[in-house]
């Protein structure tokens, strides 16, 4: 699974299939080994990324913070009272599943792995929080007035190699997505809470196209099954034959789906009570137990992106 940003700041890569598009129940995750932690110098690598390496994942440079958005699915203005060090201090992590546990493949495995990383802040940073829903400034993905145009993903039909999410300046392409990974990534691009009212559940396959300096954002994608490396960047018909002149526009004329302009709403928040920074090189393969708050899930949702 892969989310890319040009700009560096947040980025994340599982070859492998993850996420939970159909109600997912919490569950308790495996126990986790930890096989490297490190803080990186301040002229090291700041790319950031989630990569998936025989059966390990790997995260060569994030802050506390990052990681939280990976782990919890929510952006930047989500988390608040996280200490300045957690938002400043790199560091390189490598972790992988106790001997003996198999990711689920497709997207089911997503959830999985993100168990496991909050299983990792809460033991190695002695992460500790709590949520709250505040009123803050946020845009809606809801149903079009005309209804959704969107079309369910028919996996027996499918004609691409990978299946994810890819959004840039101009062009929007989903792949046997769900709707509430679609408003995540519009929230990262956009850099302000997306949220998603559509109703809608399972798996999509879409394209839009619009004028791309009419709507500025970062290039994110969401990449959880990549067939090869080769069909990553396939090129799209239309790159450069925007049909709408705005991301609002192309949504609504395209998809069937609208997005506001920004209201107050409440929003759900983590707030950090606690977090410590580790010792350096707390690598280990002793198996440590997944802790309770670390398997929590998102309020409102049965699923955890």
């Amino acid at each position: 699974m892969a989310f890319r940003s040009k700009t560096g700041a947040l980025a994340l890569l599982l070859t492998v299939g993850l996420f939970s598009c159909p109600v997912l129940r919490a569950q308790q995750p495996p126990t986790v080994e930890v096989l490297e932690l490190k803080q990186l110098p301040q002229s090291g690598l700041t790319s950031g990324g989630w990569y998936t390496l025989r059966g390990a994942y790997e995260l060569p440079s994030n802050t506390l913070t990052s990681m939280m958005e990976l782990a919890f699915g929510v952006g930047p203005t989500q988390i608040i009272g996280a200490p300045q060090w957690a938002q400043t201090a790199r560091y390189e992590l490598v972790f992988k599943p106790a001997p003996g546990f198999i990711p689920p493949p497709g997207p089911v495995g997503f959830h999985q792995a993100q168990l496991l990383l909050r299983a990792v802040l809460a033991d190695r940073f002695r992460l500790k929080f709590h949520r709250e829903a505040v009123q803050e400034e946020a845009r809606v993905l809801r149903i079009g007035v005309q209804g959704s145009r969107l079309q369910p993903s028919r996996p027996s039909a499918a004609k691409w190699h990978w299946k994810g999410i890819i959004l840039k300046p101009g062009f929007l392409a989903c792949r046997a997505a769900p709707i509430d990974e679609i408003a995540f990534i519009m929230s990262l691009s956009l850099g302000q809470p997306v949220v998603d009212q559509s109703g809608l559940h399972g798996l999509y396959d879409c394209e839009a196209h619009w004028q791309a300096s009419a709507s500025p954002l970062h290039r994110h994608q969401w990449i959880y099954d990549s067939g090869t490396a080769a069909s990553w960047d396939t090129p799209f018909q239309s790159d450069s034959a925007p049909s709408s002149p705005t991301l609002e526009a192309a949504l609504q004329d395209q998809l069937g789906l609208s997005l506001s302009s920004i209201e107050t709403l409440p929003v759900e928040v983590l707030v950090v009570d606690d977090a410590q920074q580790p010792l350096e090189d707390l690598s280990t393969a002793e198996p440590r137990p997944a802790l309770e708050q670390a398997a929590g899930r998102r309020a409102g949702s049965d699923h955890a992106p």
